[in-house]
């Protein structure tokens, strides 16, 4: 899959690409262009945004700060869902270097999940990767 006409990705076959209308029931935290992808047998959902910045904020802007902001809208946001933090990594992504948060919070009737939030920089354009999955 092309996402912004600039960065391919693969999503496994198992997964299901949600319509517009399938995307309504979810919460997102940030509006804006995106795809959102889930495999029900795994209990998984994908989220796919991104951001095109401008000329000056795209060459000041890094990814560390990006993610540390990004780890803070999400931790408000998920806080009053027990959000816990699960530790920062860093991974490639279309060639690029990017930074991952994982966390844990409890969805509707106590069921324990776990997630995943993935920020890179290409060219001058933010992508951000979301996973949700059941913790078990």
């Amino acid at each position: 899959m092309l996402l912004n006409n600039e960065l391919s990705i693969t999503i496994p076959d198992s997964f299901h690409i949600l319509s517009a209308e399938e995307m309504a029931g979810f919460r997102f935290i940030a509006e804006g262009p995106g795809i959102a992808a889930s495999d029900p047998e795994k209990h998984v959902i994908l989220s796919i945004g991104w951001k095109q910045l401008g000329l000056f904020t795209g060459f000041i802007l890094n990814t560390n700060d990006i993610a540390r902001n990004m780890e803070k809208q999400i931790s408000s946001a998920m806080n009053p869902f027990g959000y816990t933090s699960g530790g920062k990594i860093e991974k490639h992504i279309g060639g690029e270097t990017a930074k991952e948060i994982r966390f844990r919070y409890t969805a509707g009737d106590a069921v324990e999940m776990t997630g995943a939030s993935c920020v890179v920089k290409h060219r001058s354009t933010l992508y951000y990767f979301h996973f949700y999955t059941r913790r078990e």
